[in-house]
């Protein structure tokens, strides 16, 4: 049983505003209702103190929405000397003041920030990392409720109240996780040291997993097999679309703009977009400059090659076989992936821009924008086709995809697909670490 305080009325939550500022951190919560439509309504609060105090508040009702955006909003939520926890925090904000808000912290980004090889799991969600720190198996039956009835069931709220502490203690278990040292602190020659000694285990890894796909892939060719343990084969189409009509979808399929569907735009597209509208684009657009990074190459593997895959016929031994390659390479190439920034971190501190066989390239400009702000400077009749957002095929059914892809160009190739357990529709998917990875064209060091 979780303990907790119910609010339903104004002067109640007031006096708790009154309180929670003067509270150094607090963790929230919420819940939505008519989540699939255009006006999805925030249900319920929910919120935690650093002692462990949970109160859950009904903001349902008209008297109890003007405390929120008039009271809650501008003394807790704009507050930035409280310290603000969610677990998916760009969904709260949504709902809880905008930019309005500072100083809310994510969870869900802190766990990702983290390398696989200090924490090994795909999924990110609030279950995942409470089963993987508390080994405890969180029932989500009420994730998806009518959270808009009344009066709700006491199931649902002690739900509700549950997921701040969950939140709270995930929070407690990322901050002992250690993190790499500071830059100026940091020492250049264990790093490289490392990094070398890395990249002969990192480099079998890979070629031992390549081993297995191309394997399972003859072996799928051969039989004419479009499924087999976890493995997908197919003739698939890399797809273009236009853009005009990515924002119509978004617009249409994420009303409430919960979902993260910024797009980059390479330097071609903003050549064929113009100066003029760029400018009206630039104010609302995240803009870095991004140099190439590069490291010491892999040594090459002609004198001890893997041995050949003799499984694929099997596939229970393939899926367990290929999880495993999957992990032992994740692991090797997240712990190198740390020491590449360490070393470049290292180096921009000392303003150096080459050190031994680590140096950096000419820098460049990477624009990311959400395609639904694109709509208000775009001319409805330009046409500019852009590569398919694959994470879109995370996040979405297939069906609603296909006037997206009606509307663009293809090329054939034929492709061999892992499906990893943890891949997902919806607001999971976007919890992953495979939902941030999905896009191409990140700087690579081969």
């Amino acid at each position: 049983m979780v303990a907790y305080e119910t609010i339903v009325e104004p002067e109640a939550f007031r006096t708790a505003i009154a309180a929670w500022r003067n509270e150094p951190q607090l963790w929230l919560d919420t819940e939505v209702a008519d989540w699939f439509t255009k006006t999805p309504m925030l249900s319920l609060l929910q919120v935690r103190n650093a002692v462990g105090r949970k109160w859950v508040v009904d903001v349902i009702e008209p008297n109890m929405r003007v405390v929120l955006e008039e009271e809650f909003i501008p003394q807790i939520m704009a507050n930035d000397r409280i310290e603000k926890w969610a677990h998916y925090a760009r969904f709260e904000r949504k709902f809880l003041g905008q930019e309005r808000v500072k100083n809310l912290n994510c969870t869900f980004e802190r766990a990702r920030s983290i390398p696989y090889y200090r924490l090994p799991l795909r999924s990110l969600s609030l279950a995942a990392l409470a089963d993987h720190f508390c080994k405890i198996k969180l029932d989500k039956t009420f994730q998806k409720a009518d959270w808009g009835t009344r009066p709700l069931k006491p199931e649902q709220l002690e739900y509700a109240a549950s997921d701040t502490e969950w939140c709270y203690r995930i929070y407690d278990e990322l901050r002992k996780i250690p993190s790499p040292p500071d830059s100026s602190k940091d020492k250049p020659v264990e790093i490289e040291a490392r990094y070398v000694e890395l990249l002969g285990p990192w480099n079998m890894a890979r070629a031992e997993r390549q081993c297995i796909r191309d394997a399972v892939e003859e072996f799928m060719i051969h039989r004419k097999l479009s499924r087999h343990s976890r493995f997908s084969f197919s003739s698939r189409k890399t797809y273009s679309t236009d853009l005009t009509t990515l924002i119509n979808f978004a617009q249409e399929n994420d009303p409430g703009e919960c979902a993260d569907l910024r797009i980059s735009l390479s330097e071609r597209l903003r050549s064929l977009i113009g100066d003029n509208a760029l400018e009206q684009i630039r104010p609302l657009a995240d803009i870095r400059i991004s140099q190439t990074f590069r490291g010491p190459r892999a040594p090459r593997l002609r004198d001890n090659p893997p041995s050949l895959y003799k499984h694929a016929r099997d596939a229970v031994r393939v899926t367990r076989d290929y999880e495993k390659a999957e992990h032992n390479l994740l692991v090797l190439a997240s712990e190198k992936d740390e020491l590449r920034d360490r070393m470049r971190n290292w180096m921009e501190a000392h303003k150096v821009s080459e050190r031994g066989k680590f140096r950096f390239s000419k820098q460049r400009q990477r624009w990311k924008v959400d395609c639904r702000l694109l709509g208000r400077v775009l001319v409805t009749d330009q046409v500019f086709q852009i590569p398919f957002p694959r994470r879109l095929w995370l996040g979405f059914p297939e069906p609603k995809l296909k006037r997206l892809i009606a509307a663009g160009q293809s090329t054939e190739t034929p492709v061999l697909r892992w499906l990893a357990r943890a891949l997902s529709v919806g607001l999971d998917a976007q919890q992953s670490r495979d939902w941030e990875g999905i896009e191409e064209g990140e700087d690579g060091e081969e």
